[in-house]
Parts: structure tokens; sequence; C-alpha cells
């Protein structure tokens, strides 16, 4: 298992933030749950850390706007 940088995670989370706006959350965990399915472990934790780093950006914004 490849461990995969918090700093890391939190730039794609930026990258899909920007390109999908407020479907960016929808997308990481969508695609978490997708890859679990096909018993992807390391995969769906690498996404399921996306949507939360996604979730925390969104957390962060006034009044939670995307």
């Amino acid at each position: 298992m490849q461990v995969v940088p918090e700093a890391d995670i939190a730039m794609f989370a930026r990258g899909l933030l920007g390109r999908h706006g407020p479907q960016a959350l929808w997308y990481a965990k969508d695609r978490s749950k997708r890859l679990a399915k096909v018993k992807d472990d390391e995969g769906s934790v690498i996404w399921s850390r996306v949507a939360d780093a996604v979730a925390n950006s969104i957390a962060k914004r006034p009044n939670g706007a995307s």
C-alpha cells in the first residue's frame, strides 16, 4: 500500500473543487463507493480522504458556500 501525503490529497481536493464546484463532494464520495464495490480498498480509502478534504474546504468557506 502506498502512502499518499496529506498535502497531495489537499491539492487534489482543491483541483476537484475548482473543476466540479459543489458537486465535488458527491463525486469523490461516489468514486470511493464504486472502488469499494470492486474491492479496490486502496483507491476507496484515497477517494474517501479526498472527500473529507473537499468537505473541509467547503466548511471553511464563508457560509459554507461553494
